[in-house]
């Protein structure tokens, strides 16, 4: 894991806001840390809209993990991201354009679809 491929382990300075650290390697830390402060909500904005394929996946199986009994509110733009959740409320100039689950707003035309198609 992680803390063993550092240095000095978990007393491995990182730098001021883990400059040192790969985008994948900080959000594996912040994962750890939200699981550490066990918060009843949880807000993720473009969780992993930095990182590469192999870094989501890993970051995405801890993220599942912490979400287990805890509200979520996931800001995505990436369809895979958005098709996970249990509801889905499509903002658009600032007002709700579509809500709904996933598999329904994929099913019919609208806000979703449009924002997702392909």
């Amino acid at each position: 894991g992680l803390m063993a491929s550092l240095p000095d382990g978990a007393g491995t300075v990182v730098g001021e806001r883990g400059r040192q650290l790969s985008a994948g390697e900080r959000q594996r830390v912040a994962v750890a840390r939200a699981f550490l402060a066990d918060p009843a909500v949880l807000v993720f904005d473009e969780a992993t809209g930095a990182l590469d394929p192999a870094s989501e996946a890993q970051v995405l199986e801890g993220y599942a993990a912490l979400m287990r009994g805890r509200t979520t509110v996931l800001i995505t733009h990436r369809p895979e991201l958005a098709r996970r959740a249990e509801r889905v409320v499509v903002l658009r100039d600032g007002r709700v354009a579509q809500d709904g689950r996933p598999a329904e707003l994929d099913s019919r035309p609208g806000a979703f679809r449009a924002l997702f198609a392909g």
